[in-house]
């Protein structure tokens, strides 16, 4: 009965809206915007106009869908529909789908969006080669002769290295058992070994080569550390060594080799009187998905193209992230330290998850954690003791669920953390978070950032809680 209420009172709203509302272009046009009606909602005098049909487009690509067949067979209709949004190729005419110039304009918005062109243009280079620049899917859609082509998907992995997941059978494609260009790939991510074929993997001279490229091949599940000569078995031994050392709980959160010297080259290496600023990462040894993974590596990216030495930590537990600190601050002030883990506004979880008894505490606000598990309202104290660390100009980015709700009335860790160290920059979430994005000035500072809610995709500063040093406050 509730249902059939509302959608009563929905239809009753509508009737409302249209015997209230003047039905001028620019009422309807809020109205739309708005989502208090929909495009089937738009008198069909208005339909006819051509003006107001751009504007609908404009607001809703996809609603060319509900215009018939003169709209969708409108070519600056059309083209204005697949500029916004690719797929919405689906509802154009098919001598539309037929038009290269349409065809292209959508794969290039959305790759995958080849599916709804001709299959005259599914088999045209130009077009199939945009589509996979901008989603390796759109492979399945194109013309099977691409598909077995060795010329034309080398062409592709340039632009996608992830196009080789959509090169065939992975026995049966030459590409998938091609010793040279999986050592290039493995250069930049050890995780393309997946997409290798099981006689490659079993390939003796590859495995060795593969090792030397990229070491952390040894963590795929696949990969037959057996096979690896004397000298490399020693290698194996001394990077195990190296890896136990930096104390790394899930060492395979690097995927290239470049990005871990860059993360643990200030670790292994320590120096003095740099003139590069410093910023440490503290991060836990929890691995949610691939997402998590890529963008830690991207934080380590893009501190270190914007001029500051790395010095990379994984931690179980606050006094180890406390010790993080005092480690990486002893040579130089720590001017960025970004702290990574899951958790609620009263906390920060260190411990290793990954299991599911892991995965049930992440979830259960109730669940009670041991004390050196996480980072909490009471650590205070633990902190004092990091207080002279930091530059003058320091930051302090949290990446951890709702580290900043409340804002500045909140019983929350941001607040703790500035209590005690009053003389940081701090920026945190003020929500459940799935990552955030770091923003810098022409010197390198970083003047703001912006976090990526969970479930929803835009990055907005009213979901930053910032707090100013006290020094500048006064």
């Amino acid at each position: 009965m509730k249902v059939i209420f509302f959608i009563l009172l929905l239809i009753c709203g509508r009737l409302i809206w249209s015997t209230e509302q003047n039905t001028d272009k620019e009422s309807l046009i809020k109205a739309l915007s708005n989502g208090e009606i929909s495009v089937l909602d738009i008198p069909e005098d208005f339909k006819k106009d051509k003006d107001f049909i751009l504007n609908v487009i404009d607001i809703d690509p996809m609603s060319l869908r509900f215009l018939g067949s003169n709209w969708q067979s409108n070519k600056e209709i059309v083209k204005t529909a697949v500029n916004k949004n690719g797929k919405a190729l689906k509802f154009a005419s098919s001598n539309l789908k037929k038009d290269k110039e349409i065809v292209f304009l959508a794969v290039k918005n959305e790759g995958s969006s080849l599916e709804y062109a001709d299959f005259s243009l599914r088999r045209n280079k130009e077009i199939v080669l945009e589509a996979v620049k901008n989603n390796p899917v759109a492979l399945k859609y194109a013309d099977e002769s691409f598909k077995n082509s060795k010329k034309f998907l080398y062409e592709c992995i340039k632009y996608n290295p992830a196009i080789i997941d959509f090169a065939g059978n992975k026995e049966k494609s030459t590409l998938k058992k091609d010793k040279n260009l999986f050592l290039v790939l493995l250069k930049e991510d050890w995780w393309y070994l997946r997409y290798a074929s099981s006689t490659l993997l079993k390939d003796k001279d590859f495995v060795n080569k593969a090792f030397t490229v990229n070491p952390f091949v040894i963590y795929f599940p696949s990969f037959e550390k057996k096979l690896l000569t004397s000298v490399n078995k020693e290698n194996l031994n001394d990077f195990e060594k190296l890896i136990s050392k930096l104390g790394f709980i899930n060492p395979f959160k690097f995927y290239n080799k470049r990005i871990f010297d860059i993360a643990t080259r200030q670790r292994i290496s320590p120096q003095k009187d740099n003139f590069q600023p410093l910023s440490v990462i503290i991060d836990t040894g929890f691995v949610g998905n691939r997402a998590d993974i890529d963008f830690r590596v991207h934080n380590v990216e893009e501190l270190s193209s914007n001029g500051y030495r790395v010095s990379y930590y994984q931690v179980k537990s606050d006094i180890e992230f406390v010790n993080s600190i005092k480690d990486a601050a002893l040579f130089q002030s720590i001017d960025v330290l970004l702290i990574n883990g899951h958790g609620r506004e009263g906390r920060i979880v260190f411990w290793k998850a990954g299991t599911n008894i892991d995965m049930f505490r992440l979830s259960n606000t109730e669940y009670q954690y041991k004390d050196e598990e996480i980072l909490d309202l009471n650590d205070g104290e633990k902190l004092k003791s990091i207080k002279g660390l930091f530059s003058t100009n320091s930051v302090i980015v949290i990446s951890s669920c709702s580290a900043g709700k409340g804002g500045e009335k909140g019983a929350n860790i941001a607040n703790m953390i500035h209590k005690e160290l009053p003389d940081v920059e701090i920026f945190a979430p003020l929500s459940d978070i799935s990552k955030e994005q770091l923003y810098f000035d022409e010197n390198g500072k970083i003047t703001n950032v912006y976090y990526f809610p969970a479930g929803s995709g835009f990055y907005l500063p009213e979901r930053t809680y910032n707090i100013k040093p006290a020094l500048k406050e006064k």
